[in-house]
C-alpha cells in the first residue's frame, strides 16, 4: 500500500495513487479582514474523503458580513457535504450550496450587531471526496467582507456618532456606499459617514455597490452601539459616580470639623 506524502505548498505532485491537492489559502482585505482554507494542502488517495474549513480573521473591526464563491477541479474533486456546524454565521442570506457538475461552491452570510472581531472565526467545513488523480485545485474566484462599526471621538466630528464602513471586493473592488436613515432618502457616501439621526432611533441601511454593479447590503438596528461607545458610557458612568461619591466624602468631612470647630 503505498505511503502518504505529507503537505507541500512549494510544489504540487502527481502520482498514480494520490491526488495533490493545493488551496488557495488566503484572500486580504487590508488590515480589516482575511478569508482563508484551511488546511493549505494535502496529498490524498483516490477515493479518500477529507475536510477543509473557510475561516474568516477580522481582528482590527468587527465584521457583519461575508459572501464568497470557490471554484474546484470537478474532474480532482467531488463534494459530499457542506457542514456550518460551529459556524459563527448566526443568519444565512444563502447557505453554503455547490455544484459537482461546475465545480462551485457559494455561500453568504451575517452576524448580528455588533459582528464578528477575532481571529479563525469557522464560516463552514466542506467535505471533498477525491475522484481523480489529476491536481485538485480550490480557490476563490470572488469574496466580499463588509463591516460597519457606529463610532464616537470628542475630537472628530465635533463628537457626533458616525459609521465607520470596511469593505473589500475581491473580484472588481468596492465603488462607493449608499446609506439609508429610516425613512430619510438614500445618500451617496464614503467609508465614513456622520450619522443624521444622533439618537440611533432609526434603522440604518448600507448599500455596498462593487465596480461591476453588484450591491451588498448591511442593516444596522437602531440603538446598536459600537463597543468603543459603550465603553465611553460605562466609564464615564462609573467616573460620574466615583467623582459624586468623592464630592459626598468632602461635603461630610467639612460639616464634621465646622462642628468640631465650633465645640
Amino acid at each position: 500500500m503505498p505511503t502518504k506524502t505529507p503537505y507541500k505548498i512549494s510544489r504540487i505532485l502527481l502520482g498514480a495513487f494520490f491526488a495533490y491537492i493545493y488551496f488557495f489559502v488566503r484572500v486580504n482585505y487590508a488590515e480589516a479582514a482575511s478569508l482563508y482554507l484551511s488546511p493549505s494542502s494535502g496529498t490524498y488517495q483516490v477515493g479518500q474523503n477529507f475536510s477543509v474549513n473557510v475561516y474568516v480573521n477580522s481582528t482590527d473591526q468587527a465584521m457583519n458580513t461575508v459572501g464568497a464563491s470557490l471554484r474546484y477541479s470537478p474532474d480532482s474533486l467531488t463534494v459530499k457535504s457542506i457542514s456550518t456546524g460551529g459556524s459563527f454565521i448566526n443568519l444565512w442570506i444563502q447557505k453554503p450550496v455547490y455544484n459537482n457538475s461546475k465545480g462551485t461552491i457559494n455561500f453568504e452570510g451575517g452576524v448580528f450587531t455588533p459582528g464578528y472581531k477575532g481571529n479563525g472565526g469557522k464560516v463552514a467545513t466542506i467535505i471533498f471526496q477525491v475522484k481523480g488523480t489529476n491536481n485538485g485545485v480550490v480557490d476563490f474566484t470572488s469574496a466580499e467582507i463588509l463591516a460597519a462599526d457606529v463610532g464616537r471621538e470628542a475630537s472628530l466630528f465635533e463628537d457626533k456618532l458616525f459609521l465607520s464602513i470596511n469593505a473589500t471586493d475581491y473580484q472588481s473592488g468596492i465603488d462607493h456606499f449608499e446609506i439609508k436613515e429610516g425613512n430619510l432618502p438614500f445618500v451617496r457616501s464614503g467609508s465614513i459617514y456622520v450619522l443624521q439621526d444622533q439618537t440611533q432611533k432609526s434603522v440604518v441601511i448600507i448599500n455596498a455597490y462593487d465596480k461591476s454593479g453588484n450591491v451588498r447590503t448591511l442593516i444596522i438596528k437602531p440603538h446598536t452601539l459600537s463597543e468603543k461607545v459603550r465603553k465611553s458610557i460605562i466609564y464615564t458612568g462609573i467616573g460620574l459616580f466615583l467623582a459624586l461619591i468623592i464630592a459626598v466624602a468632602i461635603i461630610i468631612v467639612k460639616k464634621k470639623r465646622k462642628h468640631k470647630s465650633v465645640v
